[in-house]
């Protein structure tokens, strides 16, 4: 009987090692896995990519020598993140970047362009942000910190930004419009902004990342986010956790959009064809701006919410303060436990349990033996696990027995995921070493042996470096000269 041909896709996208990238390779990881098929990591840098500062990108072209071995003679199809290594070009150069591969069959993600297959964010997304800036909060007088012109991305986003103003007859003033670079330093064009516009009441970042910069701007300047200043990003990465105020901003589930898309470019190889997928987004509103619902509920009403035993508002006021919507967020079973659990707890005190702490923390542990990956930001897990210690704390005031059963309770939570943290950062820091180490040298002698008769000799299916990632089927290059293996925590080179 002749074995099953396993199909090629290959996945090109810009710096593997952010939080963005990470979260589509495993939504793509995951695919791979359960179609039974190779997924091929092509992991360079955006075309004509500028960085900050332009030592730190000067040499990042030598990264993208790896998109020259991709071709129909190695690839069943190709996944291309558009918006990440598309950034810096037009949509011109992006497409005639895109017609080198044919007849290679090609899917798009986060951008569009004609001809191709794309799975990406609806495009209205952004609009969520600036209709709550005007109904919920009440601004007229919005900014907005787009990404870079041209850039298609930035452009939808900033349509969006113009067409919600419009619709609420607000006029569009250019004035209120800067442009940076979906980086971090945003102080510029921020300053800018400010500076142009000293009575703007909000101002809207087209990602997450950009409010970095802009909140030390605010900083500087004395001006207070969610009072003096409303703010709201996009992406909702850890970036909006990690700031104070935490950030209202659009979610958009990116490992779904990995996901989706080798299950696209597996159809495309079956049947020639795959349609385009608009992958919905939510708004989760935080206190970057004002808005009373998002505010903390008064110890009395939350004790008067437990005399009429309404755990179950209580649980869901807790969870909606740092993850907005909860019906969104508790999908997986990890996320369905901790409610479980938080729930349960509150049912105790609400109708005054006694709290048997053995049995409480033999559930912890099953929790978490249960999982290999927490799959939701551990500072938001921790923010919700504080909030919720805070507020057990007001409905047991009277017990000194239940407020130490509650302690231990809540310790043995917090023990089980600071272990688990520190885990994930020895992982963290041995990817980045071993990645470092890798993409440097497949690099380097890629560059060494680039010229056309090696590139047609030396191809993906032959010169492929086997990842041991949980699944036998993902794939980095191994170079033509020497490819390198990683056995027990460090790596070394054998030549072929």
């Amino acid at each position: 009987m002749a074995e099953k041909k396993r199909y090629y896709v290959g996945l090109m996208i810009h710096h593997l090692e952010n939080e963005y990238s990470t979260e589509v390779l495993k939504g793509a990881i995951t695919a791979a896995e359960e179609l039974d098929i190779n997924l091929i990591l092509l992991p360079g840098r955006g075309i004509n990519a500028i960085e900050d500062e332009e030592k730190y990108s000067i040499y990042d072209y030598q990264y993208n020598v790896i998109y020259d071995y991709v071709s129909v003679k190695n690839l069943d199809a190709l996944i291309v993140s558009a918006g990440t290594i598309g950034s810096y070009i037009s949509q011109k150069e992006m497409e005639q970047f895109l017609r080198s591969y044919r007849p290679l069959p090609i899917l798009t993600m986060e951008v569009e362009y004609p001809g191709y297959p794309c799975i990406h964010f609806n495009t209205n997304s952004m609009k969520l942000a600036v209709e709550h800036l005007i109904h919920s909060c009440g601004c007229t007088k919005i900014g907005f910190v787009s990404g870079p012109i041209g850039n298609a991305d930035a452009m939808d986003r900033l349509r969006c930004y113009r067409s919600a103003l419009e619709e609420n007859a607000i006029p569009y003033d250019p004035n209120k419009i800067v442009y940076g670079n979906f980086s971090e330093a945003s102080e510029n064009v921020v300053e800018m902004l400010l500076d142009a516009n000293p009575d703007l009441e909000a101002i809207c970042f087209a990602n997450d990342k950009m409010c970095i910069g802009g909140y030390h701007v605010f900083q500087n300047r004395g001006l207070r986010v969610g009072k003096d200043i409303l703010v709201t990003g996009f992406d909702d990465s850890d970036v909006a956790t990690s700031l104070k105020p935490m950030l209202t901003t659009i979610r958009t589930n990116v490992c779904d959009m990995g996901y989706r898309a080798v299950c696209a470019a597996y159809e495309m190889i079956k049947t020639g064809h795959t349609e385009s997928q608009a992958l919905d987004a939510r708004l989760i509103i935080r206190d970057s701006c004002r808005n009373e619902k998002n505010r903390k509920i008064s110890p009395e009403v939350l004790r008067q919410m437990a005399l009429e035993h309404r755990s179950d508002e209580i649980v869901y006021h807790i969870f909606n303060k740092y993850i907005g919507d909860v019906e969104s967020k508790i999908k997986t079973d990890f996320m369905r436990q901790i409610h479980k659990l938080i729930r349960s707890l509150f049912d105790d005190l609400c109708f005054r349990k006694p709290l048997h702490v053995s049995v409480y923390e033999q559930r912890i542990d099953e929790i978490f033996s249960q999982t290999d990956e927490i799959r939701i930001q551990i500072p938001a897990l921790k923010k919700i696990l504080h909030y919720a210690k805070v507020v057990s704390g007001y409905l047991c005031e009277n017990s000194l027995e239940t407020q130490l059963a509650v302690e231990k309770i809540y310790s043995a939570l917090e023990d089980r995921i600071l272990d688990y943290s520190i885990q994930q950062q020895y992982i963290l820091r041995t990817n980045l070493v071993y990645s470092n180490f890798l993409i440097s040298n497949i690099n380097k002698d890629m560059m060494l042996n680039c010229n056309d008769e090696e590139k047609s000799f030396f191809s993906i299916v032959n010169n492929l470096y086997r990842v041991n990632f949980k699944s036998s089927y993902i794939y980095t290059f191994r170079v033509p000269i020497v490819h390198y293996q990683y056995d027990n925590g460090s790596c070394r080179g054998i030549y072929t």
